[in-house]
């Protein structure tokens, strides 16, 4: 084994994720709006906003705000100018599934109600189209004729079409604040972990993904937030739940033993998804000396495993450019082919699937010279 492979252990410090970890704190926390308004007043934007609004003169009038009230489904109007085309994939496969259709989770219809009393809807078309189908089908108890089934809209008195089509893109997701995938993660998580509801079974299974990674202590955080600057973070969450709970336990364990000094970067998640399916493919096992061997590797001659994946990028760049003629567009799976090959060429004596070193092949060549310079 040569001296580049060898791991030199990096001192452990204590990591007060330990403590601060957020999806450990399953509490019901419950505040007031003068909580919010406390946050909201502190905040320096915030006050640059308020002065903005004082100096503007302008007073707004809350006597716009949308009113409610209950209406027949057969006197409100569609507008398909403004709407999208109906989806009926979407309601037959995720809205009106049979076991996902739930009314205590539909919301009010958003509507425009003209000059002529006509209740144009802009938002929900796909929610009540699947409860007017329901009734049609006769599937719902006490109710035949779905035009005479009231809802409850949500309205504002306009007759300016324009507004109505800003609002329907402001309510389909301009303007809002969309939910990040860490904040769906930590939903499934508090329904596990704080309301014991077993019932739904990704919520179970995400639950357990996260478990798997505190046990080795490694925490799921969200991006650009307070947590960043902990070691043993991750914020890429789409590519940790596509992990299977054995591929979590490897590759968590394998960064808490050696880059416990830093966050986990997006490559760790996709390297060791990579290298577990295709050493189960060859039935062969990742020796812990190989292990160890690779975070030698990548402590040694990048440091960091952010800087090994940017040193990727650039030799993959390099490589497709020398190979084909063009740059190609990146692509994850040359994240362990990079690592194996620069592996076998620094001497490295474990097994590697050739698989590895037959995609890209050649790769490891076109990293900087400093890394070339100590291939044995």
């Amino acid at each position: 084994m040569t001296s580049m492979l060898e791991y030199i252990e990096t001192p452990r410090r204590p990591n007060p994720m330990v403590d601060l970890n957020p999806l450990a704190k399953a509490s019901e926390s419950i505040v007031g709006f003068d909580n919010r308004i406390e946050q909201l007043e502190k905040f320096p934007d915030w006050k640059k906003n308020i002065k903005a609004w004082q100096e503007s003169g302008r007073i707004i009038d809350l006597s716009l705000l949308p009113k409610y009230k209950e209406i027949r489904l057969g006197d409100i109007r569609i507008d398909e100018d403004i709407q999208r085309e109906l989806d009926a994939k979407h309601c037959a496969k995720t809205i009106g599934a049979l076991d996902l259709f739930d009314p205590r989770l539909c919301q009010p219809a958003y509507c425009a109600k003209t000059s002529d009393g006509v209740y144009r809807s802009c938002d929900a078309q796909h929610t009540y189209s699947t409860i007017a189908a329901f009734i049609n089908a006769g599937l719902v108890q006490g109710i035949e004729d779905w035009r005479e089934f009231k809802i409850t809209v949500v309205y504002i008195e306009s007759d300016d079409m324009s507004f109505v089509r800003k609002a329907f893109g402001i309510i389909n997701g301009r303007g809002k604040k969309p939910q990040t995938q860490y904040q769906m993660l930590k939903t499934s998580v508090f329904c596990v972990r704080l309301d014991g509801a077993t019932d739904n079974e990704e919520d179970v299974s995400l639950e357990r993904k996260v478990s798997i990674a505190e046990r080795n202590n490694c925490y799921a955080i969200e991006k650009k937030g307070p947590y960043e600057k902990y070691p043993n973070t991750f914020t890429h969450i789409s590519s940790f739940v596509k992990l299977s709970d054995a591929e979590i336990d490897l590759v968590t364990k394998w960064h808490n033993d050696y880059l416990h000094f830093e966050p986990i970067h997006a490559c760790e998640f996709v390297i060791f998804k990579d290298l577990s399916r295709t050493y189960e493919a060859f039935r062969k096992p990742i020796t812990d000396e190989l292990l160890s061997e690779l975070a030698g590797l990548i402590t040694r001659v990048f440091w960091s495993s952010e800087t090994f994946g940017q040193a990727c990028m650039g030799a993959f760049k390099e490589w497709s450019i020398k190979t084909y003629g063009y740059e190609m567009s990146w692509k994850d799976v040359s994240y362990a082919n990079c690592l194996m090959q620069l592996y076998v060429k620094m001497g490295g004596q474990e097994f590697v699937p050739q698989v590895f070193l037959d995609n890209n092949e050649g790769i490891a060549d076109f990293f900087a010279d400093d890394i070339r310079k100590l291939f044995v």
